[in-house]
């Protein structure tokens, strides 16, 4: 949980960036030295030596505890939490500080116990002190402005809680009132956070100059809302709010993974007409150097990205900035020619990088391309630019099919570009193009759409051992896409899942986060096997019995399936 906010979350929150470069502010220091000056607190302050005057140490304080270091006792800790909400008043950063240390104590001591609910003379359920140490630090941690970590550490309380066997027995809401309470208030900083930025953000989108038309229109089209983008480009209209809202919360959400669109941001630094560095706490995020913290990645479940691309580039400009040069001055007055020349060499130059790490980027792009380069110049031979757009389709289909169902982002939709350009203005292309549109509906569904058919009386005896192995393949299908959804579940469920394969140890709950990591990439791997198992086992119970395989969807649906499933019975 802590690994978490301290490595993803709290270093997007201004005061804690700030942090980083700086000393602490004095009126923060000396409320730390007053706090652990405290005559009840000598233990721990001698212990940990407290107060820390640098990020760092304190972060290695916090990692030493989380570790499951014994300093001081839980009744000392549960006071120090409790008093740092009296701090709150006079100091928010000192006591998210101060909460910060409590929380780490907490979740080192509790360790692989932390969503334990069978606990010594205490009713069912997570330990009581899920509803002190987290919350507090929540709290503390709001009012310190401190967004992205109060917004996790809340959101894993309500979850945990929740999704707890002990709260779901009789679901009472006092149980988790305050801890809703304070994700509603954090929730609601957010919101507006998002909201001021895109105000601002449609008041730049007016034609008086200057403005940020392409450069919006450039986001939109990035994140694959192309009839906005053409509205921006083509027209004088202004987007509405809500949709320049969306925006601004969709690109807050991907900023980590797409170093395309943060360039397209960082673009907006420092020019009128509005300035972006004010928005403090959206912009340390937009600013913030991601490439260097993929590792740290890993315990979101995403260890892949355009920023990978960019750090094994060989092209002399990054592909991702060579992207949003381009796509800004598309919908501007027009890409120059070393732009041009600039996003060539960058695709050329890494398009096996694009393929590994960002197959969504690399579709992108080369809509892109396809975009502003004549067909002959990208080595297309003969096919016309309508021919070029049925590729990427299909490519795009191609990509989500290759998932064989991985846990993805619904909202990502950088897939749909070439859909919006796919010639269907004649009977021959319309048919391609609504062929085109039913695979790439379909594809994710392959896993939903493996449904065993009951076989008839008559099916052979010799299909009867091939009819037992599939069901057992495809119970391990359904147990494997579990394992492949934990990064994503409650954390409660991967800490059940991890305490039976044997993850983590004792008193050191980071390594559980780790495990699950690796269990899912390692049921990523067995999903490929299994797939290969059940196609096997369809096409020898095809040769068997057709009947039986008739009966069976197609592993890809085509808009042939689709009609014939709305004919009448």
């Amino acid at each position: 949980m802590l690994t978490q906010v301290l490595h993803w979350d709290l270093v997007r929150d201004p005061w804690f960036f700030d942090f980083g470069r700086d000393a602490l502010p004095d009126p923060t220091a000396i409320a730390l030295y007053q706090f652990w000056g405290r005559a009840e607190y000598s233990e721990v302050a001698d212990g940990l030596r407290l107060p820390h005057q640098r990020r760092e140490q304190m972060t290695d304080c916090w990692m030493t505890l989380l570790r499951g270091r014994r300093v001081g006792s839980y009744d000392t800790w549960q006071h120090i939490a409790r008093a740092s909400r009296d701090v709150a008043a006079s100091n928010p950063v000192a006591a998210a500080i101060i909460a910060l240390y409590a929380l780490a104590w907490w979740e080192g001591q509790l360790g692989t116990r932390l969503y334990q609910e069978r606990w010594p003379h205490l009713p069912y359920g997570l330990h009581p002190s899920w509803h002190l140490f987290p919350l507090v630090a929540a709290q503390n941690l709001l009012e310190s402005n401190a967004i992205w970590a109060s917004r996790r550490l809340a959101r894993t309380v309500v979850g945990a809680v929740e999704n707890s066997s002990g709260w779901n027995g009789d679901r009472n809401p006092d149980v988790t009132a305050d801890c809703r309470a304070t994700l509603r208030s954090v929730d609601r900083r957010y919101t507006e956070c998002v909201d001021n930025l895109a105000w601002e953000l449609r008041e730049s989108c007016r034609t008086e100059q200057p403005n940020f038309r392409p450069e919006v229109a450039a986001l939109f089209w990035s994140l694959g809302d192309v009839p906005h983008a053409n509205l921006l480009r083509d027209t004088l209209l202004v987007p509405s709010r809500e949709v320049i809202n969306r925006l601004v919360q969709r690109s807050m959400q991907v900023i980590h993974l797409d170093p395309g669109v943060q360039w397209i941001w960082l673009g907006l630094r420092d020019r009128p007409p509005f300035r972006l560095r004010e928005h403090r706490e959206l912009f340390v995020s937009i600013n913030m150097v991601w490439s260097d913290m993929r590792s740290l990645d890993l315990q979101r479940g995403e260890i892949e990205g355009e920023h990978l691309v960019d750090l094994h580039s060989t092209s002399e400009v990054t592909p991702s900035r060579a992207y949003a040069s381009a796509i800004v001055e598309f919908h501007a007055s027009g890409v120059t020619p070393t732009t041009l020349a600039q996003l060539s060499d960058a695709h050329l130059a890494n398009a096996g990088q694009f393929g590994l790490h960002a197959p969504e980027s690399l579709l992108r792009l080369r809509s892109l391309l396809t975009l502003l380069v004549d067909p002959a110049e990208l080595g297309s031979g003969t096919r016309s630019r309508s021919e070029l757009w049925e590729i990427l389709a299909g490519f795009a289909a191609d990509i989500v099919e290759a998932r064989e169902r991985d846990r993805r982002d619904a909202y990502d939709r950088r897939l749909d570009i070439p859909f919006y350009y796919v010639e269907r203005s004649y009977p021959g292309s319309l048919a391609r193009a609504l062929d085109l549109t039913e695979r790439y509906r379909a594809a994710g569904q392959w896993y939903w759409r493996y449904v065993l058919a009951h076989p008839a009386e008559s099916t052979k005896a010799e299909a009867r051992h091939l009819l037992a192995r599939e069901r057992q393949l495809v119970e391990e299908l359904r147990s494997n896409h579990f394992l492949r959804l934990l990064p994503f579940l409650p954390q409660g469920y991967g800490r059940l899942v991890a305490s039976d394969f044997g993850a983590g140890g004792e008193g050191d709950a980071s390594h559980v986060e780790r495990d699950l990591q690796r269990l899912a990439e390692a049921a990523r791997d067995t999903a490929q096997y299994l797939a290969a198992e059940l196609d096997d086992v369809a096409q020898r119970l095809a040769a068997i019995d057709q009947c039986y395989a008739a009966a069976r969807l197609p592993r890809h649906a085509t808009v042939d399936d689709f009609a014939a499933l709305l004919k009448p019975k």
